[in-house]
């Protein structure tokens, strides 16, 4: 080998700085190379140049983008993008290590044995590099670096419980997005980076990551290759690999290497795994601690020399074993089986016959396969390049943009996109290869383009499946202890930093149903710090609003509008409820206290002006005695008694009593004494709800819709049809005030002797005939059906018998008839009996034989069902009483519940029982006055008027 200046072997574990002691000894020199293992890595470097030296002097080469300056003087580039013949005072090559690399090994391999610098070469990678070196490179000297932080082994954790600021190392694109799914769901989401990807895309996502949009990175083994980002843990969630032919275990070095991008400058980093990946030896654990590993024995070898005669030649130069012990030559790569397949096409072979045409074949082979298909279709495509470039010099544009054309789409999913992306690579590739297109600025611009919307779709597609934009906003918010800000739309929508988190219903945050798990833990505790302004302001807002804004429900919920902002509870009386109030803890205990003085003074206020005439009743001072006592009996009972329940209490009241308590709106019905204004809809609904909270129910019953006459009685808790306003009996249940106005009907008929329903009743009831005597049976009557002929009304008859005339009803009617028709009635002679033949003539078609029944020549009659009702209280006398039974069950009601109709009908005088048997009743008051005139009475006003006659 020929004596060429300084070689330095600068070798040690990750963290020891060695990529950047290399770019401060190139930027040394005049000029200078450095050529790098991944198109990521060369275009970070390459930043990082362009910031201190400008762009005009800095050229990045990669075998898909190419920017040159005319004035170049430092060119980063990949390893087999590196430029030869420049004559570069400085040249570098990391991670010289992968000269063991099966799959590119051989190109690192060519560049430690043939680049050099004119003044200075630099090999940068791991120690296990020294030995090897040593025997091919015996003039190297070796710089030994040491890693500026600690590095251990922490052994294996669930990802739910990775610690922030983690990169998580998977092997496959699916096992990547599977752990990406996975932190997206617990912790917000994750950045992916892989090889694969563009540098746009990779940029972005890292950012994403470097920015703390995400606390977690999902990465390939890409990341050990040289990638400087702020990790503090590395976890495998696998310990093998595919590496191209079989699934093998990763060597110590090859995890050192991965785990070394933990701990960044002088911050340490841990390591461990997670998942099904088992837990390392503690040998190989130590070892990566250390630094401690096997010296690489074996540099993969292709021949640099290659016979470019024929197609045979170059194979066989390919072909050609190394002389050192330590060179192996590589196995069979694409572009040597490419090689192979195209060398055997006809149109290949018959073109391939000179020496620049078996370059030009083998430049064309070299094209990567990055849309990863097979090798006959791979193989194909070069083909059709080479036959191109062959004939006519060039690829023809219209071909090329076709192909682009097909690619520049960034609608699809995340596969669909990278696989695109991949298949502009290509293109990429073939674009930036000098002399294969006509015009190589539009083309490289045009490729460049599509890769870069594609690159954008990419990232976009990742981001949006694998992170959780507002847990992270939120998270990084939280971490950094800044204010958070939340807005609150008309709607009760609340969002922070511009991220939809949840809604506002009254004072309680109802955050995102998606949310689950960490999200939603992250979502809770920043809304409800970023709505604590809000909670104030809504109180303040609440606390001055109008009644009108504010409702009950039927279940006894407090509602604000749409928001429920509490529920009524129990009280110490039952026209006093109290109040829950739904206010989160968060809100603070002023808000809770000004929500739940509002609620009380509201319901407060609903009743007093629902329920005011009843509630005057028991304000009103001039009532006493047993007045007084019946006005609170009333204010116990919501304004509705039925009168069987108070029958004694009633009897015992004068007319004054009565007279006083009728001014405040009490009726004494025959049935039931109530109020009539409390039966409007609002007092009922209001005082089913009362009634309910005082009898603890979970289940408030519902008030009946308003505006009906009857209701299906069904089986209702006890008490319900009453403070419903109804009444139940039979299958329904009817009004109290319609009831009072059907008694009043039925006070006429003679209940003793039997009535019949008159149309009246029918009427105010709304009810068919059937479901009346059901009704009448469930008040205490006894209904007996029965039928009979329909009697038609006159103008009916006349309708369905025409020709006959009607016969004139009055003496006007005859003398109409007779000037209407100028005919005038003669007497009628008399003419004397024929005589009758001893022979009976036959029948006629029109006479009717006799014996033939009525029905066959009379119109068809119509029948008639009718019922026909009765007190029936004495046989009733024995059922049980209605109150054991739940209310729509039972008819039977006790003869007090019932009322006596007051019919025309006597009783005998065997049903009374005899003077001086009858129970007596003894009473401190006054006996009242004989001449007493009942205003209950249906004849009071008669009475009253017979009494001033006299």
């Amino acid at each position: 080998m020929a004596d060429y200046a300084r070689i330095l072997a600068v070798l040690g574990p990750t963290n020891t700085g060695k990529t950047h002691f290399a770019i401060e000894r190139m930027l040394g020199y005049r000029t200078g190379i450095i050529g790098l293992p991944l198109r990521l890595l060369a275009r970070e470097v390459y930043d990082k140049i362009v910031s201190v030296r400008g762009p005009s002097v800095v050229a990045l080469v990669t075998g898909e983008e190419r920017i040159v300056p005319p004035r170049t003087k430092y060119w980063v580039c990949t390893v087999e993008a590196m430029p030869e013949g420049t004559g570069a005072d400085f040249v570098a090559i990391d991670e010289i290590q992968l000269c063991a690399d099966p799959e590119r090994g051989h190109i690192f391999t060519d560049r430690l044995l043939r680049m050099r610098g004119l003044r200075e070469t630099q090999f940068l990678g791991a120690s296990t590099m020294r030995n090897t070196i040593s025997e091919l490179v015996p003039e190297a000297e070796f710089v030994p670096r040491t890693r500026l932080s600690d590095l251990v082994y922490s052994g294996s954790k669930k990802i739910s419980k990775m610690p922030g600021r983690s990169a998580i190392v998977g092997f496959s694109v699916d096992n990547v997005y599977a752990i990406a799914e996975v932190l997206r769901r617990q912790k917000g989401g994750a950045a992916v980076v892989m090889g694969a990807l563009s540098p746009r895309t990779r940029n972005a996502q890292v950012d994403l990551y470097q920015n703390g949009d995400v606390d977690y990175l999902v990465a390939t083994d890409a990341i050990g290759m040289g990638l400087n980002l702020d990790i503090d843990h590395v976890a495998f969630s696998s310990i093998t690999k595919f590496d191209g032919r079989r699934m093998r275990q990763l060597m110590p070095n090859e995890l050192a290497q991965i785990a070394g991008r933990a701990g960044r400058g002088m911050s340490h980093g841990s390591f461990g795994v997670t998942g099904e990946a088992p837990e390392l030896s503690p040998e190989v654990a130590e070892a990566i601690m250390e630094h401690r590993f096997a010296p690489i024995r074996k540099l993969e070898w292709r021949n640099p020399a290659l016979q470019m005669g024929s197609t045979a030649a170059l194979i066989a130069s390919l072909e050609h074993k190394p002389e050192h012990e330590l060179l192996a030559r590589v196995r069979d790569a694409d572009d040597l089986t490419a090689l192979r397949t195209l060398s055997a096409a006809p149109d290949v072979r018959d073109r391939a016959t000179n020496g620049n045409a078996v370059k030009l074949l083998w430049d064309v082979c070299r094209i990567p396969d990055f849309r990863g298909i097979s090798q006959a279709e791979h193989a194909s495509l070069l083909e059709t390049i080479y036959c191109d470039l062959h004939e006519l010099g060039r690829i023809p544009d219209d071909w090329l943009g076709r192909q682009i054309k097909r690619i520049d789409r960034t609608d699809g999913d995340i596969d669909t996109l990278s696989k695109r992306l991949a298949y502009i690579r290509t293109w990429t590739y073939v674009a930036q290869r000098k002399d294969w297109v006509d015009d190589e600025d539009h083309w490289r611009g045009a490729t460049r383009a599509v890769e870069d919307r594609l690159s954008d779709a990419l990232h976009g597609a990742l981001t949006q499946r694998f992170v959780d934009r507002r847990t992270s906003v939120l998270l990084r918010r939280l971490k950094q202890k800044e204010a958070i800000v939340a807005e609150v739309n008309d709607t009760g929508d609340v969002t922070v930093e511009g991220e939809f988190v949840g809604r506002l219903d009254g004072f309680r945050f109802v955050q995102d149903k998606l949310a689950s798990g960490q999200e939603a833990k992250t979502l809770s505790q920043a809304s409800l710090q970023a709505l604590a302004p809000h909670f104030n302001l809504r109180a303040d807002r609440f606390y001055n609003a109008p009644d009108t804004e504010i409702d009950f429900t039927e279940q006894g919920g407090l509602m604000w509008g749409k928001d429920a902002v509490g529920k009524l509870v129990p009280g110490a009386d039952p026209m006093k409820p109290g109040v829950r109030v739904f206010v989160d803890e968060e809100a603070g205990p002023d808000v809770t206290q000004k929500v739940e003085r509002r609620l009380q003074h509201f319901i407060d206020r609903k009743v007093s002006t629902l329920f005011e005439p009843l509630l005057n009743v028991s304000r009103d001072e001039t009532l006493t005695g047993l007045a007084r006592g019946f006005g609170f009996r009333m204010v116990e009972t919501m304004g509705i008694i039925p009168r069987g329940d108070v029958a004694d209490e009633v009897k015992s009241l004068e007319q004054d009593a009565r007279g006083a308590l009728r001014k405040h709106g009490v009726r004494f019905g025959q049935f039931t004494i109530f109020m009539p204004l409390l039966l409007k809809p609002a007092p009922t609904r209001l005082r089913l709800v009362l009634w309910g909270l005082a009898n603890n129910m979970d289940d408030l019953p519902e008030a009946p819709p308003p505006g009906l006459v009857t209701v299906p009685a069904t089986n209702m808790p006890q008490g319900y049809y009453t403070m419903a306003g109804y009444r139940a009996a039979g299958s329904r249940a009817i009004r109290i005030d319609m009831l009072e106005r059907l008694a009043d009907m039925l006070r006429g008929e003679d209940s003793r002797s039997g009535f019949e329903a008159k149309a009246d009743m029918l009427s105010i009831t709304g009810m068919t005939l059937e479901q009346f005597a059901d009704l009448m049976e469930g008040l205490g009557y006894k209904a007996e059906r029965g039928e009979r002929i329909k009697v038609k009304p006159v103008d009916q008859i006349m309708q369905e018998a025409p020709g006959i005339e009607p016969v004139p009803e009055t003496i006007e009617d005859a003398v109409n008839q007779i000037e209407d028709e100028g005919l005038a009635p003669i007497a009628e002679t008399i003419e004397p009996d024929p005589e009758i033949h001893a022979e009976i003539p036959e029948m006629s078609e029109t006479e009717v034989e006799p014996g033939t029944p009525a029905d066959a020549i009379a119109p068809s009659v119509e029948p008639e069902v009718y019922y026909t009702f009765t007190w029936a209280a004495r046989a009733r006398r024995s059922n049980p009483p209605a109150t054991t039974r739940p209310e729509g069950g039972a008819r039977g009601k006790p003869q007090e519940a019932r009322g006596k109709p007051r019919g025309k009908g006597k009783p005998k005088g065997g049903d009374r029982p005899a003077k001086g048997n009858e129970a007596k009743s003894f009473s401190a008051k006054p006996e009242p006055k004989k001449d007493r005139i009942d205003p209950d009475n249906p004849f009071a006003a008669a009475l009253m008027g017979l009494k001033k006659d006299k």
